[in-house]
């Protein structure tokens, strides 16, 4: 009795988290080395996804929605690596306080131990795997998956305004609509990017470079090969450019990024004493030193060529800095929440400068274009609305307890004009991208995995504020 309640005790502190130790080092590994080498996981079959279930079991993704049925699948899955540590970790402890004669033979019992420990594993897991299929089972039996409401997509012609920068894929076009037969500029994942604000380059994080890329010849320029700040472990000392936090000038003739090194820090290193601010020249094609060093993770651009840069100081307060080509000054007191353009420089009209992110764009275009997703009381149908006015409806779905619907305006944008609205559904009878034209309030389906790089800057959207940590949106 006691061997025995010792040989749990030991498999459920060391043999249950040394195997999810090992499956999770397992789902790094193999989820690192096929995402280099394919887009397997970027397709939408049911192989793709029992595939990413068993490399990720270990460490799964928030279960909502649609996908509750992770957590008693994952369970099953890691229920064959804890069978085994505790059958091997419960014999062994068993087998060691039976203890063997010094050099006799093997104790007889240990044939009879080694099948009692497997059988009580198997009883023990198996009662668990049945209750975890009951509840994978009970959770498919009661899902009711979400749909669109009279789904009846057209096919209609779409100009945009102007054109812009959009994927198909990883297939990156520029056109003033969405064709599959346009130029393909770049073949690539795009991790990061910022429009110039002529809208005429796109500066993009793809294949480990920064690029330049534009529908003029050469269609591609590379900048430098970058790397991230959150990169896990760190190669102490390399030097590298970060793939992010990378700035157009004004008139689109330089993008900023910054270089840095790699150094031993509890966290990212965002504010880094290694930092380097350095420019692009798309027309010469050189990388020129701006700022060194340069401390800071967000700036943005003055009149004359001037940069506004946020760092900490000692007690961890940002404070707003400015170089004006020769020497670095102080803005105004540390931890502002606002300052006005008049304080940032001796010289009045002073005119801030700064490209927004994808994420500042869909938050602020959201609300400004009044764009929502309202729940009808009477019918419990979710309705996309843009300035009041109904476009599509969704009926929820879920099981007896959760109910969601499928619309995601949170990775939506409006193409140049402002009169087709691009978002992303999931659900039973439609999921990929939907195009609306708010003029007419037709639909239509996109291209699958179509996206699009919208400008968003202080010149195009006026409503942003300045502090000490840099420009927000408001």
């Amino acid at each position: 009795m006691k061997s025995n309640a010792l040989s749990n005790l030991v498999s459920t502190l060391v043999g249950i988290p040394v195997a999810w130790a090992i499956m999770l080092g397992l789902q790094f590994g193999a989820m690192a080395s096929v995402e280099q080498k394919t887009h397997f996981f970027d397709s939408n079959s049911p192989l793709a996804a029992v595939v990413a279930l068993l490399l990720n079991s270990a460490w799964i993704p928030p279960a909502e929605g649609s996908n509750g049925w992770w957590i008693p699948a994952a369970i099953l899955v890691l229920l064959v690596p804890f069978f085994f540590a505790s059958y091997g970790i419960e014999y062994f402890v068993m087998a060691y306080m039976i203890g063997m004669p010094s050099g006799g033979p093997e104790n007889l019992a240990y044939p009879r131990i080694r099948t009692a420990v497997r059988n009580a594993n198997l009883v023990t897991y198996g009662a668990m795997f049945i209750a975890a299929s009951i509840w994978l089972f009970y959770l498919w039996a009661t899902f009711i998956p979400p749909t669109i409401v009279d789904f009846r997509p057209t096919d209609f012609q779409v100009k945009a305004d102007k054109g812009f920068f959009y994927s198909i894929g990883d297939e990156l076009k520029y056109s003033d609509e969405f064709n599959p037969q346009a130029q393909n500029l770049l073949r690539g994942e795009v991790r990061g990017f910022q429009v110039s604000p002529d809208n005429s380059k796109l500066a993009v994080v793809a294949n480990g470079h920064l690029l330049v890329v534009g529908p003029q010849r050469p269609t591609v320029r590379e900048v430098a090969p970058v790397d991230s700040i959150y990169r896990d472990p760190k190669p102490m000392g390399q030097y590298f450019y970060r793939d992010e936090n990378f700035q157009w000038s004004e008139d689109s003739r330089y993008p900023y990024l910054i270089r840095d090194k790699y150094y031993e820090s509890k966290g990212p290193q965002l504010f880094s004493s290694n930092g380097e601010l350095w420019k692009y020249g798309v027309q010469t094609g050189d990388l020129q030193l701006v700022l060194k060093p340069f401390s800071a993770y967000t700036y943005f651009f003055g009149r004359n060529g001037g940069i506004y840069f946020s760092v900490p100081i000692e007690n961890g307060d940002l404070r707003l800095k400015y170089f004006d080509g020769n020497r670095v000054t102080d803005v105004d007191t540390p931890n502002t929440s606002s300052v006005s353009p008049d304080q940032l420089s001796a010289k009045p009209g002073e005119s801030p400068f700064f490209s927004f992110s994808i994420v500042d764009y869909q938050k602020t275009m959201i609300a400004e274009k009044e764009v929502e997703l309202v729940i009808d009381q009477e019918d419990g149908t979710q309705k996309l609305q843009i300035a009041n006015k109904p476009y599509l409806a969704f009926a929820r779905g879920g099981g007896r307890k959760e109910a969601f619907y499928c619309a995601d305006i949170f990775s939506s944008v409006f193409l140049p004009g402002d009169r087709y609205f691009l978002f992303s559904a999931s659900c039973k009878n439609f999921e990929g991208q939907l195009l609306v034209d708010t003029e007419t309030g037709n639909y239509k389906r996109l291209p699958s995995k179509t996206r699009v790089y919208p400008v968003m800057n202080t010149a195009t959207d006026r409503h942003y504020r300045i502090t000490s940590g840099g420009i927000l949106p408001n």
